[in-house]
């Protein structure tokens, strides 16, 4: 019983759109009393929270295959609440979205019990505690002008989760829909809703249905959405820090630059210190730079099978909802067009936003090879006729070793379930094979629709 109570009250804050940027906090919480729940007094109450909620999905999945397989009677699939018959859509959306149900309750169980504990302290200190020790400085240069790492993350992160608020908000309006959809048939339509007692009866199951469906949506909303700030969250982290080192080769090379073949011996001997400082900035780089793979490689273990599943799952009922709203766009009414257009944008974000963000990932990761092919090309001439020549040789052969694992067709990055790697060109790729399923979609849709 407290299990529910504790569910209804996580419903009621995932209704209200205007979260603050606690509400991170307490998600980010819940995650760490869960996958502690034998240390944590509340661990075990949140875990059988989640269980609750996963089981529904699969409920939700089971109701939308038998609405499907069930004779085609409008009252029926009105008081089932099948939101193809709602709006005004082909019956073949509750078979194409039973794989979104899916990937719900799978996003749940690896989000919520195989969260790595190391992205965790991450965010505690540079979210929470607003410790910048992660960065290599605590202030970044950004469009010409400096900010504290630690609080442009929480700013932008706060405007982040202020745009997908209006998920939250498009929900409400689908309960109100909802709600004044059925209420209105019971007044009018005695065929569906007759005034006794079955009456009565249908209109309680409708609006356990109508609850239950409203439930499994929120909880929908909620994982896609804390899954996108958390992968927008530490994307701001990584290329901060991968910034930061490249702004650190760029100095040690723009003071290399300054130093002049021809120099007076007193001169050469300062030139000798500058350049066993500098071999000290770059040992400083490669530290800093590995350390930023070591966070994307676990990034890669937490988010390469979930982007992977989700654009298997997405993908078909994105195509199916927008093909269906060109075809059947006069049939729908404003409102019921107006839902439909944003349940498949809200998509849109991460086909396509996320997708295209996490390619981004391998053009940040080796965007210094280049500048390390210079400094590699220039430190021969600074090392030679130099004392402690033995000291800088080794600093050259451990450059050139990282040049080596860095300037080479084998980018690293994210992956694709840790096939393949996830870049621009895999993503313009998606993007062809998207437009021409597209395509078939439309002329298949079109035809059923002649017949």
């Amino acid at each position: 019983m407290n299990q529910l109570k504790s569910v209804a009250i996580m419903m009621a804050n995932e209704m209200s759109p205007f979260k603050r940027i606690d509400y991170i906090e307490q998600c980010a919480d819940r995650i760490y009393r869960i996958n502690n729940n034998n240390n944590i007094e509340n661990g075990h109450h949140d875990r059988h929270c989640l269980i609750i909620i996963i089981i529904c999905q699969w409920l939700f999945m089971l109701r939308l295959l038998l609405t499907y397989l069930s004779p085609n009677i409008p009252e029926y699939r009105f008081i089932f609440i099948d939101l193809s018959y709602l709006f005004k859509l082909d019956e073949k959306l509750n078979l194409i979205a039973i794989p979104m149900c899916f990937l719900v309750q799978y996003f749940y169980q690896i989000w919520y019990l195989n969260f790595h504990l190391r992205l965790y302290s991450i965010v505690c200190k540079i979210f929470y505690e607003q410790n910048g020790e992660f960065f290599l400085y605590k202030y970044f240069i950004f469009h010409s002008k400096s900010y504290d790492c630690c609080q442009f993350i929480r700013y932008n992160v706060y405007r982040f989760l202020c745009m997908f608020q209006l998920i939250i908000i498009v929900l409400n309006f689908f309960n109100i829909f909802l709600h004044y959809t059925y209420i209105r048939l019971f007044i009018v339509n005695e065929k569906i809703y007759p005034k006794n007692l079955i009456g009565f009866s249908l209109i309680t199951i409708t609006e356990m249905n109508c609850l239950f469906t409203l439930f499994v949506l929120y909880c929908m909303a909620h994982i896609l959405i804390f899954v996108t700030i958390g992968l927008f969250l530490f994307t701001v982290i990584v290329f901060i820090k991968l910034g930061q080192c490249d702004h650190l080769l760029k100095s040690i090379m723009h003071r290399w630059r300054q130093i002049s073949i021809q120099q007076q011996q007193q001169q050469r001997q300062q030139q000798q210190q500058h350049s066993i400082n500098d071999y000290n900035h770059i040992e400083r780089f490669m530290m800093e730079h590995t350390d930023t793979l070591l966070v994307i490689e676990t990034m890669d273990g937490q988010y390469s099978h979930m982007l992977t599943t989700f654009l298997m799952a997405t993908t078909p009922l994105n195509i199916f909802l927008m093909g269906s709203l060109i075809i059947q766009y006069q049939q729908q009414s404003l409102l019921e067009g107006l839902l439909t257009l944003s349940m498949a944008l809200q998509q849109w974000i991460g086909v396509f936003g996320a997708h295209l963000l996490c390619a981004y990932f391998s053009i940040k990761i080796h965007k210094c090879s280049k500048c390390l092919l210079s400094m590699a090309a220039n430190c021969t001439s600074l090392s030679s006729n130099r004392q402690r020549r033995w000291w800088l040789l080794r600093k050259q052969i451990r450059l050139s070793n990282y040049i080596e694992k860095f300037h080479t067709n084998n980018h690293y990055g994210l992956t694709y379930s840790k096939i393949t790697l996830i870049s621009v060109k895999s993503f313009a790729k998606f993007l062809f094979i998207y437009v021409k399923c597209f395509c078939f979609a439309y002329k298949s849709l079109k035809k059923s629709e002649k017949i």
